[in-house]
């Protein structure tokens, strides 16, 4: 948002490809490189790094074969306290409702 008023684009790409990297993750287990290889990355990074992404910034940018989608942040509820300021062990004990 900061660089947005000069007319810089900062976005990132978040790929799921098969390559020497990847190959032995559980999750890729009977990928091909056709469905997951990392050529279906760099479209993605030539169309951030071009004029065509003009007004696009801060997007995190998913690339799963030819599935392209934005990554985005959930926020919870979450909960609030009067007073002083959490300790972790507070945290800890909360956890399950500031997840909620």
């Amino acid at each position: 948002m900061e660089f947005q008023k000069i007319n810089a684009r900062v976005n990132a790409v978040a790929p799921v490809a098969l390559t020497r990297m990847t190959d032995d993750l559980p999750m890729l287990k009977g990928a091909t490189e056709e469905e997951l290889g990392p050529q279906h990355i760099s479209p993605v990074v030539a169309f951030l790094a071009s004029d065509l992404s003009e007004g696009i910034t801060g997007k995190i940018v998913g690339v799963q074969g030819t599935k392209v989608f934005e990554y985005r942040m959930e926020v919870t509820d979450g909960i609030h306290r009067q007073g002083a300021a959490w300790s972790p062990q507070d945290i800890k004990t909360q956890w399950d409702k500031i997840v909620k």
